[in-house]
């Protein structure tokens, strides 16, 4: 079957780095890719050349909802043929044929479980859900028979903080959301504020890690945003084919009674909606007799509708993954299509936490929000810039008159160092050994020096009441010295090229490896990344307490 390049580059590696050949030790590796890369498309090609190699070997697809497993089986089948590619879900039972494509859900159960026998490849769709105890079961079952494990998702990300890491050894492969953009495989999203004035987000209390969505759904209603948001529909949309996002099902059907009232035929779909009913809506919409559809929790995985070139976020959220599975059902390419709109809702304060069209770059931990006409690609043009001058030092006043004086101390002092030292996303200076990263840390006028270990133990300072910077400094390579590390500035192996585990390592802490970079490089972004996230929100913690 014909591949993108970027698709054959991501089936190779993952087979590779899945030890999915003969005779190979199996592993468990992931694809990242964004909504409209085309993973299923990956997926067959991945079954094919695994067919190929591993005859009579049986391969498993795995999903978690009833339309990711129907469209993967309907891929499947186009491409080996129905009697080669089987269904185990509720009232299907087919575990005999080549392919299984499987509900997680079903295949938990026992019985369902050991009715699948000889799997030597497992493909799991929507990959970031996989850390949950069901997946686990079942991912546990085959991989302990000897079973290859690939895992896909456009998220690597989960609002719980649990990482793909429990589950998965590396990533193998990720592609840039505005790679794809510059190639025309996707459309450039428009950001679109709409403001409304009455919606108070601040008082809507969270549940968990994002917002109660009962909340939400009464302060959208009382603030009068379905009016406004189709009034906006109207005045920059009135012919695109339109998705939006709400938080209840109440809430969906409120935007849909306000589309059309404004003259946009709009119907909502839910969860528990008749199936013939919702695939009679979606047609519609496919097929533009509908030009909007609204929805609760039902479109933002699995749905593909490339006519789409409108998209409204209803629903507020906190969740970087949720927002990048909500942008990407408006981007994938189409005939006559060259932008995707995404309307962001926010209220009077303006604010609705971290997100912004900047959360789909996977750089900034906390991106600025959308200012109304700005696409992503001038977002990571923006970005670009400002990493530019602060590399070339043209922000280094700022950055003094920020941090203060020190920091001419600390770039003069640390260039001579034999130690290859890091600066964390906080601003905090780091040296990573073996078992432990060492921050030096500015605390009540004086220095001290922490150890954090890089699992297991709380930190434990190891110096304080330091009276410079200079002594920090040189307490925290003596202590270094003593310990198994790798992080001498001129150690050879830094000038070499990096290794495919050190590349899969820095693509699973959200790294990018750009062509040329050598080994020692990506080992300081790698530490730069590990230690940002282990040190920054501890020092900000301290930081509060006192």
């Amino acid at each position: 079957m014909e591949l993108r390049d970027y698709q054959a580059e991501a089936r190779d590696l993952a087979l590779k780095m899945a030890g999915a050949y003969p005779g190979a030790e199996p592993g468990r590796t992931v694809i990242v890719a964004p909504t409209g890369a085309g993973k299923t498309v990956i997926a067959t090609g991945i079954a094919e050349e695994y067919n190929r190699l591993n005859p009579g070997k049986r391969i498993l697809f795995l999903a978690h909802r009833t339309e990711l497993v129907e469209q993967a089986a309907e891929k499947l089948r186009s491409r080996f043929g129905a009697y080669r590619v089987g269904i185990v879900k509720a009232q299907w039972n087919q575990p005999d044929r080549m392919i299984v494509v499987a509900s997680v859900q079903t295949v938990q159960n026992e019985r369902r479980l050991n009715s699948i026998k000889n799997v030597g490849l497992v493909i799991i769709d929507e990959c970031h859900h996989s850390t949950s105890p069901s997946w686990r079961k079942v991912i546990g079952h085959f991989g302990g028979h000897g079973a290859s494990v690939i895992g896909m998702t456009a998220t690597p990300v989960r609002a719980d903080g649990v990482g793909l890491d429990e589950v998965f050894t590396d990533i193998c492969y990720q592609i840039k959301i505005t790679t794809l953009i510059r190639e025309g495989w996707l459309v450039n999203p428009v950001g679109l504020r709409v403001e409304v004035p009455r919606l108070d987000l601040n008082a809507v209390h969270r549940r968990g890690t994002d917002y109660d969505e009962h909340e939400l759904a009464d302060a959208l209603a009382e603030s009068f945003a379905p009016d406004l948001v189709a009034a906006k529909c109207l005045e920059h949309a009135p012919d695109r084919s339109t998705l939006l996002f709400a938080p209840t099902v109440e809430s969906a059907g409120d935007f849909a009674d306000a589309l059309t009232a404004a003259g946009i035929t709009a119907e909502p779909v839910w969860g528990a909606m008749a199936g013939h009913d919702r695939k009679r809506v979606l047609k519609a919409l496919h097929s533009g007799k509908l030009q909007a559809v609204t929805n609760c929790a039902v479109l933002t995985e699995g749905f593909d509708a490339p006519r789409i070139s409108n998209l409204i976020i209803a629903r507020p959220t906190q969740s970087e993954g949720l927002f990048r599975q909500m942008v990407g059902r408006g981007l994938r390419a189409h005939s006559g299509k060259t932008d995707c709109i995404v309307m962001d809702v926010v209220g009077a304060t303006k604010t609705n936490s971290i997100i912004g069209l900047g959360t789909l770059l996977g750089r900034s931990p906390k991106p600025r929000q959308t200012q109304t006409g700005e696409t992503l690609l001038d977002i990571e043009a923006e970005e670009s810039a400002l990493a530019d001058a602060e590399a070339s030092g043209a922000m280094l006043d700022e950055a003094s008159a920020y941090r203060g004086p020190v920091d001419v101390i600390r770039v003069d002092m640390l260039g001579k160092s034999d130690w290859a030292w890091q600066r964390t996303a906080a601003g905090h200076l780091a040296l990573t050994a073996d078992d432990a990263i060492f921050s030096v840390i500015e605390y009540r006028g004086t220095w001290g020096v922490v150890k954090f270990p890089t699992a297991g133990p709380q930190a434990e300072w190891v110096g304080w009441n330091i009276p410079s910077l200079e002594e920090a400094v040189e307490l925290t390579e003596s202590l270094m010295s003593a310990m198994p590390s790798f992080a001498k500035r001129k150690a050879a192996w830094r000038r070499s090229d990096p290794s495919l585990k050190m590349v899969s390592m820095a693509r699973f802490v959200g790294v990018e490896v750009e062509p040329g970079m050598k080994a020692g490089e990506v080992s300081d972004r790698i530490n730069t990344a590990k230690a940002s996230k282990r040190i920054d929100p501890l020092i900000a913690h301290w930081t509060r307490e006192t």
